[in-house]
């Protein structure tokens, strides 16, 4: 959506060229940080009063805020001409526009009052610079975990668009917010994302461009990760993912979900995995390995609630972790060093851009080979060490080859798998162990009896479902 006057019509590409305009409840963000999404406007924002919409136009590096009551916008621009998101300064001004306008599905609203956006259990997703292939499977990746996703329709024209069909408002809404804005993949495949207008999804069949998933029969872990595929939103997918071996594959049926279950027959004719998806130019005859460090950039940390050992226990999961560094010149920004060059790859495969302390978590390859020793690191503000060497200790999980395939690669969801709790523990104390881990009480714990080799049935396996992405 442009910002266009009332007046002449006429596309206006500098605000010094505006001249004085009129207070509006709709306030003109430019100059977002690449990444940002509808979240981070939010947070900036809220503070000034209730937000009424948000349009992002990632394409732009801009977005409109409109707010419910013009005052609140006066008071935004009288007190804050310029304000933060994800630690980069953005230019704020009144917008030309009196309301945030919805032009979604082809429709062209008859009267002011019915063109406002209005929320919906539906989402409408713009997909701009599709240099990857977008398919049921890509969209479902990214918008299963916000809820429980009904129905997919893409669209294939000028611009490749996609609807998906909620089973709730609030799920929708929650949707919008972490993913507007967003890149599928570094780089390309950014999305904006507004609510539709439709009641309901037609699907005329279930194929890579629609599906219903109300007439899949499936179990609910069954999310199409066959094992040759794992990808996030924002996560890594280098050139060489195309071709069809993967590297990091641990799963023994091929048609099975994380805890070796077969997926039902019903699903196993969703388009998963890029063994259906055709090749990119030349993408075959590229390196797969084409970050040549072990060392990557952790970006937008929350240094009050962060330290060393904590990073490791996020990173862990993907590879062996051999020194964590803070950086004293770049708050929120932090140093660490991978066992291999793969576990870094993994690391920003399934972590980069993920919502982490309230923050868009970003992971990046270092220009360093290596993280020297530091003799006299600075205090964090816990009062631990910002400098940590982790090369010997005996939590990493991948110091044995027979260790390293026990480990299940994920991207961050609201599902944890805890595993060897002792038989007799109850609900409520593992509900209390979560409470003074001051984490968000899970919406429900699921006891599992499948998948458990015979040497752990002495323990049990559990399933603690979060309400919140956290």
């Amino acid at each position: 959506m442009s910002d266009r006057g009332t007046g002449s019509g006429c596309k206006r590409s500098r605000p010094e060229d505006w001249g004085e305009i009129d207070p509006s409840p709709v306030v003109h963000v430019r100059g977002l940080p690449r990444h940002s999404v509808e979240f981070d406007v939010v947070k900036a924002f809220e503070s000034y009063g209730r937000i009424r919409d948000v349009t992002m136009m990632p394409q732009k590096k801009q977005a409109l805020v409109e707010f419910e009551d013009i005052s609140s916008a006066e008071a935004l621009i009288e007190r804050n001409p310029e304000v933060k998101i994800l630690n980069s300064l953005v230019q704020i001004s009144f917008s030309t526009s009196k309301h945030i306008v919805q032009r979604a599905a082809n429709r062209v609203p008859t009267d002011e009052q019915s063109s406002l956006s209005a929320d919906n259990h539906i989402l409408l997703f713009t997909i701009y610079d599709t240099d990857r292939p977008i398919t049921v499977e890509t969209i479902y990746r990214i918008t299963f975990s916000y809820g429980s996703v009904l129905r997919i329709v893409i669209f294939r024209k000028s611009q490749v668009q996609a609807m998906v069909e909620f089973g709730s408002v609030q799920e929708a809404r929650n949707a919008k917010l972490h993913l507007n804005g967003a890149d599928i993949f570094p780089g390309c495949c950014t999305l904006k994302v507004d609510y539709a207008r439709p009641a309901r999804l037609s699907v005329p069949r279930n194929d890579q461009d629609n599906w219903d998933f109300e007439k899949c029969e499936r179990d609910p872990f069954c999310n199409f990760q066959d094992g040759h595929y794992q990808n996030s939103l924002l996560g890594y997918m280098d050139e060489g993912h195309y071709d069809y071996e993967h590297p990091y594959r641990q799963y023994p049926y091929e048609d099975s979900n994380d805890y070796g279950h077969q997926y039902p027959s019903e699903c196993k004719n969703i388009p998963v995995g890029p063994h259906n998806i055709p090749a990119l130019n030349g993408a075959q005859n590229r390196n797969r390995n084409s970050n040549s460090t072990a060392v990557v950039m952790l970006y937008n940390i929350d240094m009050k609630k962060m330290n060393c050992d904590r990073v490791f226990n996020i990173l862990c999961i993907y590879g062996n972790v051999i020194r964590v560094k803070f950086l004293r010149t770049k708050e929120g920004s932090a140093m660490v060093e991978m066992g291999d060059v793969e576990s870094a790859t993994r690391l920003i495969r399934n972590l980069s851009g993920v919502s982490f302390m309230g923050n868009q978590l970003m992971v990046r390859t270092s220009k360093q080979d290596v993280i020297l020793d530091v003799s006299s690191p600075f205090q964090l503000p816990d009062g631990s060490p910002s400098f940590k060497d982790y090369s010997k200790d005996r939590n990493n999980r991948y110091t044995t080859a027979i260790m390293a395939k026990k480990n299940r690669i994920h991207p961050p969801s609201r599902t944890l798998h805890y595993w060897n709790a002792p038989p007799k523990i109850s609900n409520n104390e593992l509900l209390e162990f979560v409470r003074k881990c001051e984490a968000p009480e899970p919406q429900y714990v699921f006891i599992s009896c499948f998948g458990v080799h015979k040497f752990y049935s002495k323990f049990t396996n559990y399933l603690i479902r979060f309400l919140w992405n956290t």
